[in-house]
């Protein structure tokens, strides 16, 4: 089981305040105290893990199409900034591993969600995220591997038993217990949304850590945290830290 240290985590870094998946909003969320965050990885066409949510390039960089279909020398290219401010002008995309380095380097603590894109192969890149995170006592400590896409998480529990794991969920569903032994799953990560009193009980109930996504307002936090949330991501953790 994975310790949490705080009841907050910067949702793809604090991607209220810049732009997210970026170095950036992951520096922003240290120079606020948060020590955990949250982000997304992808493959592209050259097999490199690189921290990118959606499928297509188009609405965070000034590149455009299908993110799998891009070498990472013509990622490196892509300004991954000035869509969110001008002040980001420049800002590249970054590698897993280069991440994973600075994270080590100033001891944070991480959710690195395995972002599985529709019709592509998700084998290559469960490979790549498990060849590429170290086998250390650090990471097992400070990693927790999550997924939406049960045979991908499966997959990668098999590779990397030591890293521990989280089921992503949209909706609840029937049969999430039997996903959730299936992986060894250390906490059961759920949509804000469609989050209800007899789900977050059933969860707690089993054993499971429950984490709540995406609270940006006070109100929701309270709510996640009557609930029984262990903590929540957000895009603004800074915000709700105070509250």
């Amino acid at each position: 089981m994975i310790t949490i240290p705080q009841q907050v985590i910067a949702h793809r870094g604090i991607s209220a305040s810049a732009p997210e998946n970026t170095l950036s909003a992951f520096k922003l969320a240290k120079q606020h105290g948060i020590r955990w965050v949250e982000f997304d990885v992808s493959l592209c066409r050259d097999q490199q893990c690189v921290i990118f949510h959606d499928d297509d390039l188009d609405r965070c960089s000034n590149l455009t199409g299908p993110l799998a279909l891009q070498n990472l020398a013509t990622l490196k290219q892509g300004d991954f900034g000035s869509w969110f401010a001008p002040e980001y002008a420049g800002e590249n995309i970054l590698e897993l591993k280069a991440l994973i380095h600075w994270l080590h380097t100033h001891d944070m603590y991480f959710n690195l969600e395995i972002k599985v894109a529709p019709n592509i192969a998700w084998e290559a890149l469960v490979e790549s995220i498990a060849a590429t995170l170290p086998e250390t006592a650090w990471l097992r400590e400070h990693c927790l591997v999550s997924s939406f896409h049960p045979a991908a998480l499966l997959a990668f529990s098999r590779l990397r038993e030591d890293v521990p794991l989280g089921i992503l969920l949209d909706e609840p569903i029937h049969h999430w217990q039997d996903w959730a032994e299936g992986v060894n799953a250390s906490t059961v990560n759920c949509n804000y949304d469609h989050l209800t009193d007899a789900f977050a009980n059933e969860v707690i109930d089993t054993g499971y850590q429950l984490l709540v996504y995406t609270v940006n307002t006070p109100e929701q936090f309270e709510t996640a945290l009557r609930l029984g949330a262990t903590a929540v991501f957000s895009d603004n953790p800074e915000e709700l830290m105070q509250s």
